[in-house]
């Protein structure tokens, strides 16, 4: 099918060397041939794909810039239509007034995310490999990035196809044998369904497993430091983070707001939040802090219990565990160079938290930190080492629905139920699975997934 023309500045606003202007469709090199003054001439009929032609874009005797533009030829480029990228000068002026003049003698403005939906409707990438691209540019860490790449290649690990595979074959079969009910194969295909089904939900639950802990490295965990006032909570910021990033003195309260940041702790991406110190006050600007404090702990996945006591809680640190209810806590005794903690004895105080036992202020045994994040939300699905397919929130989602209608079979057969109902949530679970790479996938959804690209990917 072809699609109208269409032009996007493929690259960000500011000041750069190189900006990159975009065009794809049917006429693109017929479009860029009336600009584009090359300084050693070429035949346009016989130009190579995947080449660079220095020279200048000039329009009615008007210089626009000087440019480097790279020719790709259809089905051998991003979208698999004709393309034409133009290399020229960065800022904001020379690569607008490029577009402009594309715009003006034909071509459209790309819509968020087009080039990389033409390149899905054209048969280039899987809707899967098309997620990979903008996951790709929005990676926060090494193993997210990994993730990504290995979905964008499309050749490794894709475990989701092989199990549709199975189940398609699956139904032919048992829809040959509802079609035959003479050859009196009933039970033989009911054992076969159920041995078949059971070996797929044990895959897909791992599949979602992978999904789970991918989020982590994808998204990170939104972590909240909490404590009384003067515990070390700011210190422990700085010393995750290397840097001074939160006001540290003696004086009670200095924190009077949530202070973000991101840290690569043990491999895991943290959303640390420094919040004020959680106390009674009658400062009401201390107090907005500490109201703050509290709305951040309901917000959070984790939250790191800050104290330097060694001794039973006071009031005060009880009522903050106690807001932590149903929370993912690690419990860090600070100060851990100037108090003699009693480790057996507090670790038994703090159960079912995990305890850790640090100084922030000298930045010793954070490691210890990273072990127990990662004990707490990583089971060691994804090998450390190896680049594994990890799907994303919206993969999750298709698996847990597939994985619903497979049930459902298991329960059909339960009840003694024919094969045609079986069938139903087969192709169910199959149609769900199918979504993931975009084989049966609405408009609807489309566009939602694209809407979230920059215009010119």
């Amino acid at each position: 099918m072809d699609y109208p023309l269409i032009c996007a500045i493929s690259t960000p606003e500011g000041i750069g060397g190189i900006a990159i202007v975009r065009l794809s469709g049917e006429g693109s090199w017929a479009l860029a041939k009336k600009v584009f003054r090359p300084h050693t001439p070429f035949s346009w009929d016989e130009a190579q794909g995947y080449h660079l032609h220095y020279g200048h874009v000039i329009f009615r005797d008007k210089i626009y810039d000087e440019v480097l533009m790279a020719l790709m030829r259809k089905d051998h480029s991003y979208t698999k239509e004709e393309m034409v990228e133009f290399q020229c000068h960065g800022g904001r002026l020379a690569a607008h007034r490029i577009m402009e003049l594309l715009l003006a003698l034909g071509a459209k403005l790309a819509l968020p995310g087009e080039f990389t939906k033409r390149a899905f409707f054209n048969g280039r990438i899987d809707l899967s490999q098309a997620e990979a691209v903008i996951e790709t540019i929005h990676a926060i860490d090494e193993k997210d990035l990994d993730f990504s790449l290995t979905r964008l290649k499309g050749d490794k690990g894709r475990n989701f196809l092989r199990i549709r595979d199975d189940l398609i074959a699956l139904i032919a079969e048992t829809e040959a044998v509802i079609d035959f009910p003479e050859d009196g194969l009933d039970d033989t295909v009911a054992d076969t369904i159920r041995r078949r089904v059971l070996k797929m939900v044990e895959e897909i639950d791992r599949e979602i497993a992978k999904a789970e802990e991918g989020k982590v490295y994808r998204h990170g965990i939104a972590t909240v430091i909490v404590g009384k006032t003067n515990v070390g909570k700011s210190s422990l910021m700085n010393a995750l983070l290397r840097e001074d990033r939160a006001i540290v003195t003696e004086i009670p309260g200095t924190t009077r707001d949530v202070i973000e940041d991101t840290v690569i702790l043990e491999g895991i991406p943290i959303r640390l939040m420094d919040t004020a110190g959680i106390r009674r006050t009658d400062d009401p600007v201390e107090k907005i802090g500490v109201d703050r404090s509290r709305e951040s702990l309901q917000r959070a996945e984790l939250i790191l219990f800050v104290t330097d006591k060694d001794g039973e809680f006071d009031e005060e640190e009880k009522d903050i565990l106690s807001a932590c209810v149903g929370k993912k806590v690690i419990v860090i005794f600070n100060k851990e160079d100037e108090i003699d903690y009693r480790h057996e004895q507090r670790r038994e105080d703090i159960t079912p938290h995990k305890g850790v036992f640090l100084s922030a202020k000298k930045g010793t045994h954070l490691e210890d930190l990273g072990h127990a994040v990662r004990e707490l939300f990583l089971s060691g699905v994804i090998a450390e080492n190896d680049n594994e397919w990890v799907g994303n929130l919206r993969h999750k989602e298709s698996f847990m629905l597939a994985k619903n209608h497979l049930l459902e079979v298991l329960k059909a057969q339960e009840m003694g139920m024919p094969l045609d109902f079986q069938v139903i949530d087969l192709r169910g679970a199959a149609e769900a699975l199918g979504e993931i790479g975009g084989e049966t996938i609405s408009m609807e959804i489309l566009d939602r997934i694209f809407s979230d690209f920059c215009i010119g990917k």
